[in-house]
């Protein structure tokens, strides 16, 4: 039983962390989408990979 507990305590905080940084790329992404939706196509793509990466860096 307290291994079993040991064991769920270690996973909770990666859990949450996986969890917190899929919604960081998914908001980073929703909001370069609509920030960057009236430049040219080849050039959104880039404005968006770096705009998240920069939101992944904060």
């Amino acid at each position: 039983m307290k291994k079993a507990a040991v064991g769920i305590l270690d996973r909770v905080p990666v859990v949450c962390i996986v969890i917190g940084e899929a919604l960081v790329v998914y908001t980073a992404m929703a909001i370069a989408k609509l920030a960057f939706t009236q430049l040219d196509p080849l050039y959104s793509v880039w404005y968006r990979v770096g705009f998240m990466a920069v939101m992944l860096l904060l």
